[in-house]
């Protein structure tokens, strides 16, 4: 069995209030076999639509952005409400478009850590593009 890999990085950012909280990054590194995998999840714009209706009904905030440092594409999915168990975690993806960043995320956010951040397990990591 192939060992997953995250790594989290907490940071201090300033929370919707104004106030210092503690953020940590979910950086999660795609096994071959869990990019092999996404490649194949071909997402029409329909899919790409409900993945983002659903995670804003269901209180996520999610941000696209390029990231000049990594050359490419990074996605974010935060969640608003400060008492949810995801409150704190930043789960992000990365891709060559804004389509596969986001996919990527909601891979690792929902499919690998079925929706609760916080299952990760902390070893050293780096990011890895989607394709």
């Amino acid at each position: 069995m192939t060992k997953r890999t995250v790594s989290t990085k907490s940071t201090k950012a300033t929370g919707s209030k104004g106030r210092l909280a503690d953020v940590v990054w979910v950086n999660y590194s795609l096994t071959k076999a869990d990019r092999d995998e996404l490649k194949k999840a071909v997402w029409t714009l329909e899919d790409l639509d409900d993945c983002l209706t659903k995670l804003t009904e269901m209180g996520y905030k999610v941000s696209v952005q390029y990231d000049d440092r990594q050359e490419a594409y990074a996605c974010f999915i935060i969640h608003r409400d400060e008492t949810h168990e995801n409150a704190g975690y930043i789960c992000t993806g990365r891709g060559s478009t804004p389509y596969k960043a986001i996919k990527q995320a909601y891979y690792i956010g929902f499919h690998i850590l079925e929706g609760v951040f916080s299952n990760i397990q902390q070893y050293p990591s780096s990011q890895t593009i989607d394709d």
